[in-house]
């Protein structure tokens, strides 16, 4: 009787524009008691759903674990009130509820949740549960690993089967007298492929220089010495040969025409972006920059033609081309060889001509 003495009060005090302790009916502070939780919850929650935590016909959703002096309290089954330390439970007549002791352990919404709190022996179930079957998963993932590692171990040793037996095609005759030991021929082909790849790459670093130092050499000639030595050392002419004449005169003819190709390109293009660009304060200064670069490829396009008469002149000078050279015979002299097409190929950071 005043249990529901208690209650009324509260509402009245509601009424008057009391205002709660507690913000939420989810935040009452644990420890608290059933008094001061029933109270709470009848202050802030009753206000909108017209239901109090501790009523009468509430009473058969409440449970009580007298072996571990616990219980739980709700009204909607939607939150659940966790007690513990519970020496007497809730008792509610129609005249009113019989709270009993015991202090707030939990506010949930998940009903699991509650009653594991409540009941420690279902949370040691639960957790023995989940530990079995962590450990389960865990030995299925070893299985898994264990299995991943058999077939990478036998994907591995085809492999080295595959291998051994290309090796064993190559040098198994210098191999041969190992046979009869199997780790000691098989060492013996790593050994022997081992020799011959140290082998190549030595001969592929002889190869670098000697293309480095060419490319150096080369890059420090003047032009007819170079073309000279293109004709002579990579496509075998005689010095003084026809060949070795038509030779020169092509090369330094597709280096000029393919220079004065890019020229001629290149100037195409600035003078097609100047006359897109629109004139105004702030384009003025790249526009200038534009006609400049014209002027200098155009200065540079003039120059390289000078430059590939004065070569000219000094080449037929050298090797005595007579001028009849601008129009070669129809019929090739017997046993030469006919160049088609001269092409510039990257020859490291130089340009080389290269004729066919």
């Amino acid at each position: 009787m005043k249990k529901l003495i208690l209650i009324l009060v509260s509402l009245i005090l509601v009424g008057c524009g009391a205002n709660p302790k507690v913000s939420s009916h989810l935040s009452i502070p644990t420890g608290s008691s059933k008094e001061f939780t029933c109270e709470q919850y009848v202050l802030i929650r009753a206000k909108f759903t017209n239901n109090a935590l501790c009523r009468y016909d509430f009473q058969n959703k409440y449970s009580y674990f007298p072996e571990y002096k616990t219980e739980i309290i709700t009204n909607d089954n939607i939150y659940f009130y966790v007690f513990e330390g519970v020496n007497t439970k809730v008792n509610c007549t129609f005249m009113g509820c019989s709270l009993g002791d015991g202090r707030l352990k939990l506010i949930t919404a998940d009903k699991t949740e509650a009653t594991l709190a409540a009941n420690p022996k279902l949370r040691e179930e639960a957790e023995e549960k989940k530990k079995a079957k962590f450990l389960e998963e865990a030995r299925e993932r070893e299985r898994e690993f264990a299995l991943e590692r058999k077939a990478v171990a036998e994907r591995e040793e085809q492999r080295k089967k595959l291998e051994l037996e290309a090796l064993e095609k190559i040098y198994g005759k210098e191999c041969a007298p190992k046979k009869n030991n199997r780790t000691e021929f098989s060492n013996c082909l790593y050994e022997k492929q081992k020799i011959e790849f140290a082998a190549k790459q030595e001969k592929e670093r002889k190869i670098a220089k000697e293309k480095l130092e060419l490319q150096n050499k080369l890059s420090n000639m003047a032009p007819t010495e170079r073309y000279a030595y293109t004709c002579e050392k990579t496509y075998g002419f005689k010095k003084g040969s026809d060949n070795f004449r038509d030779c020169v005169f092509k090369i330094m003819t597709t280096e000029y025409q393919m220079q004065a190709k890019l020229n001629e390109t290149r100037i195409k293009e600035l003078e097609a972006r100047i006359a897109g660009m629109e004139r105004s304060a702030s384009a003025n200064a790249s526009y200038n920059n534009q006609m400049l670069e014209i002027e200098r490829m155009k200065a540079k396009a003039m120059q390289d033609q000078v430059n590939f008469a004065r070569n000219k002149d000094l080449t037929d000078t050298l090797l005595g081309i007579s001028s009849n050279l601008l129009n070669p015979p129809s019929r090739p002299a017997p046993n030469a060889p006919q160049m088609f097409n001269c092409q510039t190929r990257k020859f490291g950071g130089f340009d080389q001509i290269q004729c066919f």
